[in-house]
């Protein structure tokens, strides 16, 4: 190598360097895990550097603070052996967690006390300074903490801006079992963590950066994804064999499953999806059972590899009939540009972020309603639907820009109906699309979990001659 190409080289390096240093408040906690089965195994923290540089984060620290404001646990990322340094690429991934986790950088199963209930944790530079933080489970927190808490400047004190994630999440590890690692859809369930998606989205809102997707340490949030923007539309007739897993629709605790609607837990024990006979949809065949059939809760989400904003979905739903006194149930059909609770807890607890399909069943009969919900806060769009007899419904929902169109009975394939409910929305970011359901019944064989045909989910703005008609 000549004097100058040698020059020009030393130069380079000197300048990466110097890259390297202003890079480093770029660097993000990209995605998490803080609770599992059992005892738990498969905890982590994903850091991302989503800079155009590499960033030395040698001293760097990712610390678990909780309420009252105490430090539970801190884990300090060393310099590499030789050089003293460990740097993070552009676009580099960097895995804390327990020695089951795969693509682990730092094992830390000796040190973390990451709280299964309302917790932060915090990115700190070597300098000591919070460069990233999140709250999840802030609906847990007393007093229940304000929407503008987990953004850096965060002290763990104090209410300051951006936004912890209201939502809870249990990551059930494969086949429910404890020890039985991350699971990508199938047989049973999705192993789900807190993900931002693109990896290093920060719009200084964590209640909308972060949603639920399948976890993936180590890799793009997304890469387990079976589902592209791309792909769309996404159609599920249920017309699989009896028993077929849909991986692309997992769940937490199981999957959605396919079923004949005339034979009631043809597979006996789990996952036992169709507590009860129904009528045929008026697609006919089998459809498509969300329950986890242990009763209790159960999240899903459809396995997209990117968020999508503009959404148009269309299903048939079967509604139950009238249920006794002391018994409930609730579920989230559909919700788009966000997640469903990842525990699908019932109530004001209940951590759906995005716009909704929901649904209630008591004493007083099933009722319907379009909302937007965020924060634990649910803004209606149109009025509640009451559907007091048992049966099957087509609901269609087309979210465009801050447009919400949703639609209840009508001819499949059309824009109008029995109930149609025009609104507007404030949240306009992408997000995933999920769903969920939850029992509160003695026995369980009286619930009456979410069930679907003839699934139609469709991503793309229509083109503008035909604008008009999918809108309205």
């Amino acid at each position: 190598m000549g004097k100058a190409a040698g020059l020009r080289h030393t130069l380079a390096a000197g300048l990466l360097v110097a890259r390297a240093a202003s890079a480093q408040a770029q660097v993000v906690i990209n995605e998490f895990v803080y609770d599992d089965t059992g005892t738990d195994s498969i905890e982590f923290v994903e850091l991302y550097n989503a800079g155009s540089a590499p960033a030395d984060i040698s001293g760097f620290t990712v610390v678990g603070i909780n309420s009252p404001p105490s430090f539970d646990s801190v884990s300090t990322i060393p310099g590499a052996p030789g050089s003293g340094t460990t740097v993070l690429p552009a676009g580099g991934f960097y895995v804390l967690g327990m020695a089951g986790v795969p693509n682990l950088n730092l094992d830390v199963t000796a040190a973390p006390d990451w709280q299964n209930s309302m917790e932060a944790l915090a990115l700190r530079n070597g300098a000591g300074a919070v460069v990233d933080s999140v709250v999840y489970e802030r609906n847990k927190a007393t007093p229940v903490l304000a929407a503008g808490y987990g953004e850096p400047p965060f002290d763990g004190l104090s209410a300051v801006s951006g936004g912890g994630i209201w939502s809870n999440c249990l990551s059930v590890e494969a086949n429910g079992a404890d020890g039985g690692g991350f699971a990508s859809g199938g047989p049973l369930n999705a192993t789900f963590s807190w993900a931002r998606m693109p990896d290093g989205r920060d719009t200084g809102d964590n209640e909308t950066d972060f949603f639920l997707t399948v976890a993936t340490p180590g890799a793009s949030n997304g890469s387990a994804g079976t589902v592209s923007p791309a792909s769309l539309p996404y159609i599920e007739n249920f017309d699989a064999p009896d028993g077929t897993t849909i991986t692309a629709l997992g769940g937490s605790r199981s999957s959605m499953i396919v079923h004949h609607p005339a034979v009631a837990d043809p597979l006996g024990g789990l996952p036992s999806a169709n507590p009860s006979v129904i009528p045929p949809s008026p697609q006919g065949g089998n459809v498509g059972v969300f329950w986890s059939g242990l009763g209790g809760q159960n999240s899903g989400a459809l396995a997209l590899s990117a968020p999508v904003a503009d959404v148009r979905a269309e299903f048939y739903a079967y509604f139950p009939g009238v249920l006794g006194v002391g018994q409930s149930e609730q579920g989230t059909l559909l919700v788009v540009r966000g997640h469903s609770d990842g525990e699908y807890s019932p109530g004001i607890a209940n951590g759906d972020t995005g716009i909704r399909w929901v649904w209630t069943n008591d004493e007083s009969g099933v009722r319907l309603r379009l909302e937007q919900r965020v924060n634990g806060i649910s803004s209606p769009i149109g009025s509640e639907v009451p559907i007091f007899s048992a049966g099957w419904q087509r609901l269609l929902l087309v979210v465009q820009g801050s447009s919400v169109h949703g639609v209840v009975g009508g001819a499949y394939g059309t824009t109008t109906g029995t109930h149609v409910l025009d609104g507007t929305t404030t949240l306009t970011r992408a997000g995933g699309i999920g769903f969920g359901y939850v029992e509160n019944l003695s026995p369980n064989t009286l619930a009456r979990p979410n069930t679907y045909d003839a699934l139609r989910i469709e991503s793309a703005a229509p083109p503008a001659e035909v604008r008009q008609w999918w809108l309205y």
